[in-house]
């Protein structure tokens, strides 16, 4: 998880297509 956060403060866009694919 805590890598996640890394890389929503990298690239909130990258955390946003991850949402997505988890929710598809």
């Amino acid at each position: 998880m805590e890598n996640k956060a890394k890389e929503f403060l990298i690239s909130p866009q990258t955390v946003r297509n991850y949402v997505e694919n988890n929710h598809k």
